[in-house]
């Protein structure tokens, strides 16, 4: 994030997730990253992945974009919330899509928690929009999975992010 200048804000770690995505004794890579620098942010969490033997991505917002088309190509198990991956997102204006994995298939072993009231112009990514970008991309044929939160908008509880991680520890791992 930047301030008003344009200046990058530090990265800022959320304790309270740290502890829910370890609370089953799993090892957390939290990669600090700057969002708005464009076309580094997949090589370096590619670096990662493969340095760590990554198994799964946990992904919110944004993080949800990379996390998303990080999990097609190393078919990893995916989390995503609110992920940014509808047309009017603009993730994927700022973390640029390299060309290579426009033609990975879709990892089936992903599930999305889409707030219904998500929209773009409340500060959200347009939920409905991903639902539908999902649809024609094919994401439910591969054997994806979506649970739709009625009256979640973009912001998400933390009790939400510990439901759902649990929940997806005992559905896909």
């Amino acid at each position: 994030m930047r301030d008003e200048e344009g200046n990058l804000l530090p990265f800022r770690r959320n304790n309270r997730l740290v502890d829910i995505f370890t609370s089953h004794g799993d090892k957390l890579i939290y990669p600090s990253v700057y969002w708005y620098e464009g076309d580094y942010l997949f090589p370096y969490l590619e670096k990662i992945i493969e340095k760590n033997n990554i198994d799964m991505i946990i992904g919110y917002s944004a993080g949800g974009h990379t996390g998303y088309h990080l999990c097609n190509k190393y078919k990893l198990l995916g989390l995503h919330f609110n992920p940014a991956i509808a047309p009017t997102s603009e993730a994927p204006t700022l973390q640029i899509l390299p060309d290579s994995y426009k033609s990975n298939k879709i990892f089936g072993k992903q599930l999305m928690i889409i707030g219904e009231r998500d929209r773009k112009n409340i500060g959200g990514v347009d939920g409905h929009l991903v639902i539908e970008n999902l649809e024609r991309t094919g994401y439910f044929k591969a054997g994806g999975d979506i649970i739709v939160i009625p009256e979640l908008v973009h912001e998400v509880p933390i009790s939400l992010f510990a439901k759902a991680f649990d929940y997806f520890r005992d559905e896909y791992c």
